[in-house]
């Protein structure tokens, strides 16, 4: 059985202290009827920066097979993996809303400008992270990602059929304000 009791005390530099309150956490939440048929009690540490940066390299290699699938390459940049680590975790959860993290910020972002360059194979996307924004080939908005933006559709997947992701029209329509913003 594992649990996720005490874990606003992972971060503790105090590891007696720390110890101590997850105990009193476990002994607050369970019966001591219950605590006396555990064999042992395991405190897992919390992920240091180094491991959370081995989980981005995981979760964005997954998003490259993907891609790869559909015969576009991608390269990320160290400042991306960086970011990730800092800002898909969560002291109470740990890595695990890493993965919605990069869907939501990273994964949203590619389909958007997959969908104003035009999907095409051996597409090649460059991903960096940049003042404080992630960027694809170099461009972090548009009119079409504003259009999109404004416009309430599905979350856009990359794994998807990009055509199927919005309305034509719509594309159809983003497309042309893109061009006559040029």
């Amino acid at each position: 059985m594992t649990s996720n009791l005490g874990s606003q005390y992972a971060f503790d530099e105090d590891k007696t202290h720390m110890e101590e309150n997850y105990m009193r956490e476990v002994q607050r939440f369970f019966k001591p009827e219950f605590i006396n048929r555990i064999d042992e009690i395991v405190v897992f540490n919390a992920l240091g920066d180094e491991v959370l940066g081995k989980i981005a390299h995981k979760f964005m290699n997954e998003l490259k097979l993907r891609l790869a699938k559909k015969d576009i390459s991608l390269t990320v940049s160290e400042n991306v993996y960086t970011q990730i680590a800092k800002e898909g975790v969560d002291p109470a959860f740990g890595a695990r809303p890493m993965k919605r993290f990069i869907q939501k910020h990273i994964e949203t972002l590619l389909a958007r400008r997959m969908i104003e360059l035009g999907y095409s194979k051996e597409e090649v996307l460059t991903l960096d992270y940049i003042d404080d924004k992630f960027v694809v080939n170099g461009q972090v908005q548009t009119m079409a990602n504003e259009a999109y933006t404004s416009h309430n559709t599905n979350r856009l997947d990359v794994d998807g059929t990009i055509a199927k992701i919005l309305t034509t029209d719509y594309v159809q329509n983003a497309l042309k304000e893109l061009e006559a913003s040029k």
